[in-house]
């Protein structure tokens, strides 16, 4: 925990805590080229990083008169983004979509009150790459669970059709975690809520995760969603994850990391068997994207070496934290190879990866 500093005038601000660890090199030179697509983020407008060149272009510059991208996702086939605006000054959100180039700037939809503050949209959401469809959560509401404590979030899962503007509710909650399109645009993965009575034989936790969680009713789960028929069936234990580009695989976080030092405990499950296997290697973070089953992007901590930085913004009552990095791993040796040497988690972000087939 950062220390304090304390000011003549009786005012108290935190003072930087120490650097993250770092994992050792040497690093591998060769993995970014074997990755295609895009990279998207909110770092003030909307920025757009094209793999494996890492050229960068502003796609939506910051201006201020408009309101700040609270969530994101593409680019599809069409070269479209789509995103959730927060016009906090109005207390207001609005989705839209905006061309990779910068152009046709178009709101879908608009509605009342703060997504941050309160939670009238999720932060989960994904543009079908070729449906032309937006899955996103409507109001979320907050779930406390107890021993251990976590605050989950969940709201109904919403689909917009870009193609007539139409919205709809498919029937089914989803955790405010992530969600992801299969190729076929009509299977959505998402994270819900599944209580243990009804987890048949679905393995949701490892054994020193379940012992942990032994209190709760319920347990975060993935399913695979029909959105046409409303179907849908519970493939795997999990809170967050990414689906790799050609369908196939899905990365798993086991469980919600609910306490400060928590360990990531990741599973690789093949959607077609169900089966899974652990996944580690150094500095390992949150898995934001998967090429198959061989690539895996994530944020890490900083390479040995790396000159340490730490966040511009942040709240005075909490002060400055290290910044740590975004990376690729090959998952069958654990070479790794850094994109971004200084990454914030607080970041959104999209990944859009093409299959390779190397």
């Amino acid at each position: 925990m950062a220390g304090i500093v304390a000011l003549g005038l009786g005012c108290i601000f935190p003072s930087k805590p120490p650097p993250l660890p770092t994992v050792p090199g040497p690093e591998a030179k060769d993995l970014v080229g074997q990755l295609q697509g895009w990279i998207v983020h909110n770092r003030g407008g909307i920025v757009a990083i094209a793999l494996p060149t890492q050229d960068e272009r502003i796609v939506r510059p910051t201006q201020e008169n408009q309101g700040s991208v609270y969530s994101l996702s593409g680019p599809d086939s069409k070269g479209r983004i789509a995103f959730i605006e927060e016009e906090w000054r109005m207390r207001s959100w609005a989705l839209k979509t905006i061309q990779i180039d910068g152009t046709h700037e178009k709101a879908f939809l608009e509605g009342k009150g703060s997504p941050l503050w309160k939670q009238v949209v999720g932060r989960a959401m994904a543009l079908g790459a070729e449906n032309g469809k937006v899955a996103f959560l409507g109001q979320c509401d907050g779930i406390q669970m107890r021993r251990p404590d976590a605050l989950l979030r969940e709201g109904p899962i919403t689909l917009l059709d870009l193609e007539t503007g139409s919205r709809r509710e498919v029937g089914v909650r989803g955790l405010d975690t992530f969600l992801a399109w299969l190729p076929d645009g009509r299977s959505l993965v998402a994270s819900s809520l599944l209580p243990k009575t009804s987890g048949g034989d679905l393995p949701l936790l490892t054994d020193d995760a379940a012992a942990l969680f032994k209190d709760w009713a319920e347990l975060p789960a993935v399913r695979i969603l029909d959105v046409e028929t409303g179907g849908s069936r519970f493939v795997s234990g999990g809170y967050h994850g990414a689906v790799s580009t050609d369908g196939d695989w899905l990365c798993v976080l086991a469980v919600p990391l609910v306490r400060r030092g928590s360990s990531f405990e990741y599973r690789l499950v093949d959607l077609q068997t169900g089966r899974s296997r652990a996944l580690s290697w150094p500095g390992i973070g949150a898995v934001l994207a998967l090429d198959g089953d061989r690539l895996a992007l994530f944020e890490g901590l900083p390479t040995e070496g790396t000159p340490v930085e730490y966040t511009k913004y942040y709240s005075p009552l909490v002060g400055p934290r290290p910044l740590g990095s975004l990376k690729i791993v090959q998952l069958s040796t654990e070479r790794f190879q850094t994109i971004i040497p200084h990454w914030d988690s607080r970041t959104r972000a999209s990944f859009v990866l093409r299959p390779t087939g190397k």
